[in-house]
């Protein structure tokens, strides 16, 4: 067995050797051996039992790929938006200093102790503090972080939605029981007002283990 298809296969998943399905693409900043971690971890916690499974396991990793880039996105937008704030709040909005100094103090702001200093002086003399250049790179970029902010809220609904499905796709499999020979004789599969039952028992644990799921079942006969 090849290293990728072994790395795989501790991940859980059952479908390592079919890349078009299994493979999350990275960027050249993101590390392979934390996403190696957590895709071991993601699997570990899913136990995921079948190909279907699989497939949801893959979307929530990507999903939640997909949603720390973002939150990384935000946040240094907000980075490097700070020598523009500090330039405008400075000059544009207090006006305490002159355009080339405002200049100066902007960009030797993150650097230079010696200009941090001086610009939380010039801050105090308007009553305001540090965090004034972080409210003024965020209000510069309102709304470049609302559009990122929609897509958030769209991948954490995907992630949201793709769990429940993998709850429901479990519940409703352990509920009809195909796992068991259909039986013979008289015998009849129960009523489906019964399996219903059975798996709205189950919502209030839906991470539940199936193994444990199946021996409950077969313990108390439900």
């Amino acid at each position: 067995m090849d290293e990728e298809n072994e790395s795989g296969r501790e991940l859980g998943l059952l479908v390592p050797h079919l890349k078009f399905i299994s493979k999350t693409p990275l960027l050249a900043t993101e590390s392979a051996g934390e996403f190696k971690k957590f895709s071991a971890a993601l699997g570990k916690g899913l136990n995921t039992r079948n190909i279907v499974e699989d497939m949801l396991a893959i979307d929530v990793r990507a999903l939640a790929t997909e949603t720390a880039r973002l939150r990384r996105t935000k946040t240094n937008l907000i980075k490097m938006a700070f020598p523009d704030a500090i330039k405008r709040l400075l000059f544009d909005t207090l006006k305490l200093v002159d355009e080339d100094q405002a200049v100066r103090l902007a960009q030797n702001w993150s650097t230079d102790e010696a200009a941090q200093q001086q610009v939380k002086e010039i801050l105090m003399m308007a009553q305001l503090d540090e965090y004034a250049i972080e409210a003024e790179a965020i209000r510069s970029l309102a709304p470049i972080l609302s559009a990122l902010d929609e897509m958030l809220a769209s991948l954490e609904y995907r992630s949201l939605r793709a769990l429940r499905t993998l709850s429901d796709w479990r519940l409703a499999f352990l509920a009809a029981d195909y796992s068991k020979p259909p039986q013979c004789g008289k015998k009849r599969r129960p009523a489906l007002s019964q399996r219903k039952k059975s798996v709205a028992s189950q919502r209030a644990a839906p991470w539940i283990d199936p193994e444990l799921v199946r021996e409950r079942r077969d313990r108390t006969g439900n």
